[in-house]
């Protein structure tokens, strides 16, 4: 708050007020600092978004505070790397100003990020205070940097300050304005500024007016200092002296006629509205002079007849009487009708000036001073016969300039020639002209409703032809017919337009849906202009929206009922709108991927397409009735639930029930799909597709056309020649099968699914879906490798789902899946090992000559892949066991507070022996082995909870699977990548699945669960590069080199055994200790030849800020605490 400092205003924690207009300014500059990181700074955003959304949900606050900045971070590193990689493509003055902007805007989002932690707000007030207004006060100048940096690399670099002027009067109207702290005890919950009611007390307010004086300052002068910038070497033509003086005063005029624009002014709000109204003035005619300097004298040069200076003199007459005129409108001084007089008459001598200026001939003179004469009459009268004739003029008037100038042109724009184009605007500018005086008059509104829908519809193609035809003709530098600021312009107006009449009740709803909808459809031109997406675009939303207009809710309601025919129609009407929109969304795909799209991408492209606009009609006429009929179910069930008795079975599903489920489930099974064709992006057959069907009377259905062609999945062709055949892959579709079989179970669309039992099938439907696709893939033409494969993936499949779901006895014969498993893996290696490939005849007749070196290649390949598989079989089995063990740690302790233990458990809280493998173990053994190995803290609490039910061997199992999937996956990567070091750093995270058992890791408790991972990358680089050096000394006998690399490796370990030893046991290790060691690492990361050494030095001295940092942060929680 501005200066609540010391006037003991009381902070209020709460939710932070001002997300949605932070969004909309510093939303468009993180895409732009994303868009200069490039892939690799998306993907950190994409991954930190993630990672903070699960955190978000398991209630980790802290975890997904740390998240949240260490994501800003990385991006902000990613942001100056890729410029730095770039310098030479710019001014390094300029490079070192987007980084620090780009550093800026990020902090400033890390600050805005910290405003939603409410522990954040309860520990630290005075900071949160301080980033509120840090963040609402230097948003706008920073983002105004950043945005500059994206309108330049959208549109011409001539047309950034115009763009950043409206830009960053838009950021004042919603940051600039008085806001009251969200953390204020009155809570007033809205933003002073533009709004009624008493004024707050002024602590409440966040920005101080010196705050506000700069932003203004801003917003004024910084789109001229852009121009400046750009223009420096010319600034000494007229044309740039009337381009400044638009710039500063467009946004004076803004401040001075927006509600409490200038309320930083240190006067009464009397005298602040006297001096905003003299700027306006003095801003409107700075405007004029501009506008008539660069606009009037600069492009319309060629239509003024009049030699000058008369051409100047009549100009400036005529704009400053109309500027005049409505300054006297809008002030209210035309009241009487003397004043109506005098208006009408410097109105008809404005309008013969502006005649004679332009060239219209004496004979065509009556028409524009016949339409200034009734303009004045129905200003005076509101008689709809004098605005007609008012009308009537200027139509004639219209007609003559542009029959003038443009009608004896020989040419086409776009594909519309110019007598086209110009019959066009005439006809557009018709209901223009019409609709004032209609509503003025208060004339039918249906009228005006059609005539607002013809407009929209003829601007929208007007618009199309003029701005597409320079993109499609490929003009390269020549000057844009029709620039998109002007569709922007346009779009805007016809919306405010139409929000205005609909507010005014002269505009039918109908007309309010359509109108709007062209309008926003039109704007899809600025995306792809010479794909022509208007009409597709229309339609598609139009068919999208219908079930929000054309059915108003029942009094009483809040949505509509529709009945099943009305739905069903809607939803025709709109697959036929996504069938006609086929080609924008290949043309839109093909823009995005920068290349010819794949025939998969294109299809689930176009069903997520078909389910986004389906889903408005199921979210907004079938949702109420879903949610209505879950609480009448849900309700004696609360019910029961309170009480003692028994809950009763649940009734049957009503009708609307069965109709809300079925749609929604339907749209998305639908987008679920779309999705999966997407990323798997099988094979399509090319008939029906881009090829015609072999049909009579050459009929051709098909989804695309010659000009859309998808890309068809056949490159192993290309990649290994002809001799091999071609591989398209179609058993991705048993992975699309599979997907869509697992989203209808979890649906709950299969009768019964929420049975066990039916989840099994499921489950084995999925497993066998998937064990196939990798059988056909993996190990084609090997028919034993392929059952055992798929067995496996079935096992897999139905062991997790047993462990969620158990049946009747399933604890007890659980383990021996997963031994049997185990021992699948171990059959399909030896088998792998000795079996003979397929096609080897084949492959000895295309490659005579290394014959035996591509079968052993061959061989190692389908040995990883093999290893791949049951890599990822065995991390899911660990990940479903650690989430087990996680949920039996967390689950409340009911089994124990009952007066008998369920699952055959013990007095002492241990499982029944007899159970484990089936009663195959004598239990007197297991029994004596389980008291020996009694476990504390929260991992023994687990164990005995899950001997309760029959699993207590479910941390030993995740455990062998964590290991097993590692050490797997440490094989690959020696086979693929030769065993590079930085692998690791991704996967020795996978150790972190590892848990306290009783048999193999008893001594792993909460506290050590980070020592595995460090340990095992110290462990990995310290073997490699021991190897790699002992390898090199005895190939070339350099035992210098030998003695070099040893002593090195072994001055960067004790970093590494410090901080493995501070994992362990938590101790902090001496300060002077991690500084003596420092310099060794140092010596180490400069001296080794090993880049395995370098990665261990390295990697050590990160270790040692890291502990250092820790035992900092632990040392001061303490002295906090005492």
């Amino acid at each position: 708050m501005s200066s609540g400092a010391g006037s003991g205003v009381r902070f209020s924690p709460g939710p932070f007020k001002y997300n949605l207009r932070l969004a909309a300014v510093l939303g468009p500059a993180l895409l732009v600092a994303a868009g200069l990181g490039g892939r690799g700074v998306l993907g950190v955003f994409t991954v930190g978004a993630m990672l903070w959304y699960i955190m978000d949900a398991m209630q980790y606050r802290e975890g997904a505070f740390t998240v949240g900045w260490g994501t800003l971070v990385l991006a902000q590193a990613g942001v100056t790397l890729n410029l730095l990689l770039s310098l030479g493509a710019r001014p390094p003055a300029l490079t070192l100003l987007v980084v620090l902007l780009s550093g800026a805007l990020l902090s400033l989002a890390g600050m805005w990020l910290t405003l939603q932690f409410r522990f954040i707000q309860m520990q630290y007030p005075a900071v949160v205070l301080a980033f509120e207004r840090l963040v609402l006060t230097a948003a706008l100048p920073v983002a105004a940097g950043m945005h500059a940096v994206g309108i330049a690399a959208l549109t011409e670099l001539s047309d950034v300050p115009y763009y950043l002027s409206a830009a960053l009067c838009g950021a004042y109207h919603l940051l600039g304005r008085p806001l009251e702290s969200s953390f204020h005890a009155a809570k007033a919950g809205r933003a002073i500024g533009g709004g009624g009611g008493a004024p707050p007390p002024p602590d409440a307010v966040v920005q101080s007016k010196v705050d506000a004086f700069w932003l203004s300052l801003a917003v004024v002068t910084l789109p001229g200092v852009s121009y400046v910038a750009i223009h420096a070497a010319v600034l000494r033509r007229w044309l740039h002296l009337w381009s400044l003086l638009i710039l500063g005063c467009g946004p004076l005029a803004y401040l001075a006629a927006a509600p409490d624009g200038l309320w930083w002014l240190p006067m009464s709000r009397r005298h602040i509205r006297g001096v905003s109204r003299l700027l306006l003035v003095l801003a409107a005619f700075g405007l004029l002079a501009g506008f008539e300097g660069r606009v009037v004298f600069h492009a319309f040069v060629p239509y003024i007849k009049l030699p000058p200076p008369w051409s100047y003199a009549a100009v400036t007459g005529i704009l400053l009487g109309l500027l005049l005129l409505g300054l006297a409108h809008a002030t209210g001084a035309l009241g009487t009708s003397l004043d109506s007089t005098l208006a009408g008459a410097c109105l008809l001598l404005c309008t013969t000036a502006g005649s004679l200026a332009v060239g219209v001939p004496f004979h065509w003179l009556p028409a524009p001073m016949v339409a200034a004469a009734g303009l004045a009459l129905y200003y005076d009268s509101r008689a709809l016969t004098e605005y007609g004739v008012f009308v009537a003029g200027a139509m004639l008037t219209a007609g003559w300039l542009v029959t003038a100038h443009f009608w004896f042109l020989d040419l086409r724009v776009g594909f519309l020639h110019l007598h086209t184009l110009c019959k066009l605007a005439l006809a557009a500018l018709a209901p223009a002209l019409l609709v004032p005086g209609l509503v003025l008059a208060c004339a039918g509104r249906q009228l005006v409703g059609v005539l607002m829908l013809t407009q929209a519809e003829l601007l929208a193609v007007l618009e199309e032809q003029l701005y597409g035809a320079h993109h499609h003709e490929d003009a390269g530098g020549a000057e844009v017919m029709y620039p998109p600021w002007l569709v922007l312009a346009t779009s805007a107006a016809g919306l405010g337009a139409c929000a205005a009449l609909a507010a005014i009740w002269a505009l039918p709803r109908w007309a309010h849906w359509v109108v709007s909808t062209l309008y926003v459809a039109k704007l899809s031109m600025l995306v792809l202009p010479e794909a022509y997406l208007v009409l597709p675009t229309a339609a598609l939303l139009l068919a999208a929206g219908a079930p929000l207009y054309m059915h108003e809710p029942d009094h009483g309601r809040r949505r509509a009922r529709l009945r099943p025919w009305q739905g069903l129609a809607h939803a025709g009407a709109t697959l036929v709108a996504a069938a006609l929109a086929r080609f924008a969304v290949f043309d839109v795909v093909q823009w995005a991927a920068a290349g010819r799209p794949h025939e998969g991408l294109l299809l689930g492209a176009l069903l997520g397409v078909t389910a986004a606009a389906l889903m408005p009609l199921v979210a907004t006429c079938y949702a109420h009735n879903q949610a209505r009929a879950h609480a009448a179910r849900r309700g004696p069930l609360r019910r029961a639930a309170r009480g003692r008795a028994p809950p009763p079975a649940p009734p049957p599903p009503p009708p609307p029930l069965r109709r809300a489920q079925t749609a929604m489930r339907l749209v998305l099974a639908l987008g679920f799909c779309g999705l999966l064709l997407a990323v798997l992006q099988p094979p399509l057959p090319r008939m029906g597709g881009a090829a015609c069907p072999l049909l009579p009377f050459a009929l051709c259905p098909r989804l695309w056309d010659e000009r859309h062609v998808p890309m068809h999945d056949a490159d192993d062709a290309a990649v290994w020649g002809s001799g091999l055949g071609r591989r398209e892959h179609w058993p991705r579709w048993l992975l699309v099968a599979a997907g869509a079989l697992g989203l209808l179970g979890l649906s709950g669309a299969v009768p019964g699914s929420r049975a066990p039992v039916v989840r099994l099938a499921v489950a084995a439907g999925v497993g066998w879906l998937v064990g196939e696709y990798l059988a056909l893939e993996v190990v084609p033409g090997q028919p034993l490798l392929q059952l055992l494969v798929i067995g496996t993936s079935m096992a897999v499949v139905a062991f997790v789902t047993l462990l969620q779901n158990p049946l009747l006895g399933s604890p007890s014969w659980l383990p021996l899946v997963a031994v049997g498993w185990a021992g699948a893996f171990i059959c399909a290696v030896v088998l792998q090992s000795t079996m003979p490939l397929p096609d080897i005849q084949r492959f000895r007749r295309l490659y005579p000559d290394s014959a035996l070196q591509i079968e052993a290649e061959r061989l190692e390949a389908t040995r990883a892949s093999l290893f791949g598989v049951f890599a990822a079989q065995a991390l899911l089995l660990a990940f479903a066991l650690k989430l087990r063990m996680s949920a039996a740690l967390h689950a409340p302790d009911r089994a124990g507070r009952a007066p008998g233990l369920a699952g055959g458990a013990d007095a002492h809280g241990r499982g029944a022996p007899s159970d484990f493998f089936c009663g195959v173990v004598p239990g007197a053994v297991l029994g004596s082995l389980g008291r020996a190995m009694q476990l504390e803290g929260g991992a023994g609490l687990a164990v005995r909870r899950l001997a309760r039910e029959g699993l207590s061997w479910v941390p030993t199992a995740g455990n062998l699977c964590t290991l097993l999937a590692f050490g797997i996956a440490v094989y690959l990567n020696a086979y693929m990548t030769g065993g590079a070091p930085e692998a690791l750093l991704m996967l020795a995270p996978l150790l972190l699945l590892l848990s306290q058992d009783p048999l193999l890791l008893r001594g792993l408790g909460e506290r050590q669960r980070y020592l595995p991972p460090v340990a095992a990358f110290s462990g990995y680089l310290t073997v490699a590069a021991a190897l790699q050096v002992t390898g090199w000394a005895l190939e070339y006998r350099d035992w210098a080199s030998l003695a070099l690399n040893g002593t090195m490796l072994l001055l960067a370990l004790p970093l590494h055994a410090v901080f493995c030893k501070y994992l362990w046991d938590r101790r902090p290790a001496p300060v002077g200790l991690l500084v003596a060691l420092g310099p060794l690492a140092v010596l180490s990361l400069l001296l080794a030849q090993s880049e395995e050494i370098r990665y261990l030095a390295a990697s050590g001295l990160a270790m040692a800020a890291l502990q250092f940092f820790s035992m900092s942060h632990i040392k001061r929680a303490g002295q906090k605490a005492v």
